[in-house]
């Protein structure tokens, strides 16, 4: 089944970066209602209306109906020491399909930390 991750990206002048997830959609549609929603009432979010971003996932054996809640596995991306960036690599159904994920990832890439969001899927 496809979702659809939203975050936020907020720079600040000194080029920093503040990464918010916000939630995972069952359809694009939903996303850009909660985007408007958030855009134009919530502090912070209203100020910086450029800086959200919707992401199309599959997910596979994925049954809203049954389950509303995913495994959102991402990490940093560095560069010259500074965060550079948030990198979602996938989204998981639970926590076995997320250990089965991580130990995989982890020996095939050398990662030495990876994020893990559990979060209720927005229907």
């Amino acid at each position: 089944m496809k979702c659809y991750l939203m975050y936020h990206i907020h720079v600040f002048e000194d080029e920093t970066k503040d990464y918010k997830i916000i939630g995972v959609f069952t359809s694009y549609d939903k996303a850009l209602d909660v985007k408007g929603k958030y855009s134009s009432e919530l502090v912070g979010f209203k100020d910086y209306p450029s800086g959200f971003c919707i992401e199309e996932f599959e997910v596979v054996g994925l049954d809203v109906a049954k389950q509303r809640t995913v495994y959102v596995i991402f990490t940093y991306i560095y560069k010259d020491g500074e965060e550079e960036e948030l990198s979602v690599i996938k989204i998981v159904r639970n926590k076995k399909e997320f250990k089965k994920f991580i130990k995989k990832y982890k020996s095939k890439y050398k990662i030495k930390k990876i994020n893990i969001l559990n979060m209720k899927s927005t229907i």
